[in-house]
Formats: C-alpha cells, structure tokens, sequence
C-alpha cells in the first residue's frame, strides 16, 4: 500500500471516530453456499451444501450497490459465508462496495480449498480496487489430514498451502494484498497449535504471514485450562521471529482482544461500551440484517425482530430509523446483551468509540508486550 492510500485509510478511521452515528464496518456474510462441515462453524445455521436446493435468494450485486451506498464513508468491509469464493460474482460485490461506500479496508475469510478460484479472483479485486487494502484471511487449524478432518474437506489443507503461496506472490506485485493466516482455537484444534507454528515456520521461512489465533466465537463451552492458555493467545511472539514492528500488531491487536472477550467471560458482564448496530452490523446473504453476529446466530437473540434490507430501500439508515429495530439498539447500548465473545463487535467498539480507550492503557496484553 503506497503513503497516500495509508494517509486515506488513517483519515477514514478518524472520520469513523468523529462520526459515531455513521457505520464504519459491515460483516457481509455473501452466500449460504459451503463445500466444508466444520464442526465449530459459528455461522453453521447459514450454511448450506454447494447443491442445495433449501437456500434463500442471495442478494443481487444491484442491492449490494445500494446498501453500500447507503453507508458512504465506510472504513472497512468483512466478507465471509459460508464459503465467500463459491460466489462467482464476488469481485463485482466487492467493487460495489469499493465504488458506492468508498471502503478502504475488505477483508475476506476463506478455507483455501478453490485453489483454482481464488489467486485469480483475488488478483482481480486487488487491481481493480488499487485504493482500498485487501487483508485475505485462509484458515488452517492443524496439520495435513489432521486439518481436512476438523473442516470436513478431503484435500482442504493442501489446497490452502497453495494458495498461500500464491497470494505471497501476489502481494509482491500488489502492495495492497496481505495475506493472514488464520487459527481457530477451541477444544478441537488447540492441541494442534504447536505443531501448525512449527509448520508454518518451515514452509514459509522469512515470508511468514501474519497468523491470527482467534477463539472460538462460543467460548462458554471451552474448558478453563484453555480460557487461561496465553501460549494459545501469542502465535508469533518467541525469539527470532518476525520483526518487532508486526509483533507488536499480531500481539497488540490479536492477544489485546482476545484478552478483552476473556475477560469478560471471566466476569460474565460487558466491560466495554458496545457500539453494534451503529458503527457495526451484519447483512445475512438473503438480507436479513442485524447489529452483530450475536445477533444473527446466537440462539439467546433470537426474540429480537430480525429486519431485512430489502424492505427498507436496501438503505442502511433506514433501518437504523425502522421502529422495530430501536429496541435492539436500546438493548445494546444500555449494557444488556451477555457477556460477548465475538471479536468484531470488540475491536469496533475498541477503535470508534473514544469512551472505551481507558481499557487500552489496563490491557494484560499490553503489559505482557511491555514486559519483553
């Protein structure tokens, strides 16, 4: 990314913090569609096979176009699924939003496993959005079969080898691509960590992506030994790895959040002010729209009246307006949803909303890095 997309990119986080009734990320979860079965998936009630004919209609890049334009600043744009790549028109969904909301930041999560889709399709996107940063996130858990088994896809963890490899190549030409290797960390996969670092050290050497160890977004259901394992929290902090600059992002941004939704685990109460539904929300693949993904998936929430774009002008601010929306968003910012683990709505809360950087300065994770 050359000097002036990062001075834009710094100016639309500033802009998102001075403006805090205006979105400033959107999870944009674009298809039912999936070729894994992975048991921990949190957003399994989504997920359909490839084939299945018991899906709702997707929403059209049209639609896309005027949702997005209806939150013009944005900063940044998640994408998932389901499986984000099955989705053929998924350069023209990012390029609405690239072009309508002006977003600078996609970030897409993949399993890596259409190795003859996605170097290509993400080559395209990175071209034809030279302003905006792409983070591309493949998930890999374990090693080898130990992988395919916990995603339930035969070959996934030799696809996924590939297109990493193909995507560091990318972004030598395209400094705008950056590729993140990204863990899940439950009952299932933990004990797999040492192996996957000793790995991923080998196959890439001195190219080694950024790897972001995540929890799992159910974390009540994970045993203590693993809510107090930091190893599973710092992937990347031993001696010779990489340079302290980015160790300090991986750990800073990575362990600091991790540590906030621990903590509140821990405590079973919000410790930070939320702001999902305002500067945060997420659109389902048929529409439907929520202000986070507690919301959309976690069974607790599911009294609260679920809305759809598509009867609101496909224009977020509408929404915000629609009456039976407001006593979501009374819900969230009187401090009474449980105590959450999903990391987007913390590390938006974290970024636009002033009243919660005191906890940057009482972080663990900030006085472990410091310790080094």
């Amino acid at each position: 990314m050359n000097t002036g997309s990062r001075l834009k990119l710094g100016a639309r986080i500033l802009g998102g913090i001075l403006s805090p009734d205006s979105p400033s990320t959107v999870v944009v979860h674009v298809t039912q569609d999936c070729n894994a079965q992975c048991s921990f998936c949190s957003s399994a009630s989504i997920r359909r096979p490839p084939s299945s004919a018991d899906r709702s209609p997707h929403l059209s890049i049209e639609e896309y176009a005027r949702f997005a334009r209806s939150l013009r600043p944005l900063y940044q744009v998640i994408l998932g699924g389901g499986e984000p790549f099955l989705r053929h028109d998924l350069v023209d969904i990012v390029e609405a939003f690239c072009i309508e909301s002006d977003a600078r930041l996609i970030s897409i999560a993949t399993n890596g496993s259409l190795h003859d889709r996605i170097p290509a399709t993400v080559e395209r996107m990175v071209t034809r959005c030279p302003d905006a940063a792409f983070n591309v996130q493949v998930s890999l858990d374990a090693v080898g079969d130990r992988h395919d088994a916990l995603r339930g896809l035969a070959g996934c963890f030799r696809s996924a080898i590939r297109v990493c490899h193909e995507l560091i190549g990318l972004g030598r030409q395209h400094p705008n691509l950056t590729l993140v290797i990204g863990t899940v960390a439950n009952e299932e996969t933990v004990s797999h960590l040492p192996d996957l670092r000793a790995f991923l050290a080998l196959e890439f050497g001195d190219l080694l992506p950024f790897h972001s160890v995540q929890f799992d977004q159910r974390l009540q259901r994970l045993p203590v030994a693993l809510l107090d394992s930091a190893d599973a929290r710092c992937p990347l902090a031993q001696e010779g790895g990489p340079g302290r600059l980015r160790r300090f992002i991986e750990k800073y941004y990575v362990d600091f959040v991790n540590d906030i939704v621990l903590r509140q685990i821990r405590e079973d109460r919000m410790i930070y002010r939320c702001n999902a539904g305002s500067k945060l929300c997420v659109v389902l693949p048929d529409g439907g729209i929520a202000p986070c993904e507690p919301f959309a998936f976690e069974p607790c929430y599911h009294d609260f009246l679920r809305l759809n774009i598509r009867d609101h002008d496909c224009d977020f601010r509408k929404v915000l307006k629609a009456p039976g929306f407001q006593p979501t968003l009374r819900f969230i910012k009187d401090g009474r949803c449980t105590a959450c683990s999903w990391s987007c709505a913390a590390i938006s809360s974290l970024m636009f909303s002033p009243s919660n950087w005191p906890l940057l300065l009482n972080s663990r994770g900030i006085d472990r890095w410091a310790a080094r």
